[in-house]
């Protein structure tokens, strides 16, 4: 008896832990999974009250931690889907290369999850096109929706963003890349403090408080291998690291801002005209759709109408997509 009471405090004390480390919130467990080049994958596993009418996998972009969808009570893609009653996990891994987040990452990591059939991911940017990639090469994978947001699949030519990490990887020697690049964390949106990045990647949409947050608490080093990779699919002229999307057989949904600098709203769209599968759908925020803003690449998660208008476009479509309704 004393032995369960010892127990229970000591789970107690561990939620409470938990908990005060992740900002207070209920129903978040984290769990560190260990990959077989010693490289650690962190989930964050977030149980809605009650019995969940959904599974979603969400996985950061390159350069960027599970923050970006989890930045606090307001601006977190997670805690919304939770909410709605879906459970979901957040994965994050600093993979050295795609195939690596491929081929080791995301089945580690949905090895953890342990669902066994109607699963959607979600991906951003390079996660995204990760995320399509393993689907065309495991179609026995319990993945059954797929939503993007700011990903091409046709690399035809760099973005502007792109372009700018590519000549800052030449001038680094160190093994991995700051994605930052020195941009002004606690300068608001005014005159010539911003930086290069600051103007390439933030809108006036982004609140200068969240900006800041967000580049404290949401970025992390690029693996310059992994620099190395993209500079080549470019120089060969690759149509995509993704195998052909004329076979693609799942239910896609494709998120791409006005002004989002790595991956133009063209090279989405080019993206979606490839899918020859019926069920997709491509969405393109901004003011000429009825939206408030016209986004921007992280903005789709972090400007101050992502939580009024991405968000419920993607739990809708999730829901009106799922195979197995609750």
């Amino acid at each position: 008896m004393i032995l369960y009471i010892i127990r229970g405090v000591f789970i107690c004390f561990a939620l409470i832990s938990f908990s005060q480390a992740a900002g207070n919130y209920p129903n978040i467990a984290q769990q560190s999974l260990l990959l077989p080049d010693g490289r650690t994958l962190e989930l964050y596993h977030y149980l809605p009250d009650g019995a969940p009418r959904d599974h979603v996998l969400l996985w950061p972009g390159l350069g960027t931690t599970h923050f970006v969808y989890d930045l606090d009570r307001h601006y977190s893609l997670a805690r919304y889907l939770q909410k709605k009653g879906m459970e979901v996990w957040v994965a994050d891994s600093n993979p050295p290369t795609f195939k690596d987040w491929v081929e080791v990452d995301i089945p580690k990591a949905l090895e953890a999850v342990q669902v066994k059939r109607h699963l959607a991911v979600i991906g951003l940017d390079v996660s995204g096109l990760a995320w399509m990639a393993y689907v065309s090469q495991n179609a026995e994978s319990p993945i059954d929706r797929v939503v993007t947001l700011g990903t091409t699949a046709y690399l035809r030519y760099p973005s502007r963003l792109i372009q700018y990490l590519l000549e800052a990887s030449k001038k680094v020697s160190a093994a991995s890349l700051d994605p930052s690049l020195g941009a002004q964390r606690k300068v608001p949106f005014e005159g010539s403090s911003e930086t290069y990045f600051d103007i390439l990647v933030w809108d006036r949409s982004v609140l200068p408080e969240i900006r800041n947050e967000f580049l404290d608490q949401g970025l992390k080093p690029i693996p310059q291998t992994f620099m190395g990779e993209i500079q080549k699919w470019y120089q060969e002229g690759e149509a995509s690291p993704v195998a052909s999307l004329a076979t693609w057989k799942l239910p896609i949904l494709l998120v791409g801002g006005k002004l989002d600098p790595w991956a133009h709203p063209a090279m989405v769209r080019e993206t979606y005209r490839h899918i020859e599968f019926e069920d997709k759908t491509y969405r393109l925020f901004s003011i000429g759709y009825q939206d408030k803003e016209d986004y921007s690449h992280w903005g789709l998660l972090l400007s101050r109408s992502a939580p009024n208008e991405v968000y419920p476009y993607i739990e809708k479509w999730l829901h009106e997509h799922q195979k197995n309704k609750k």
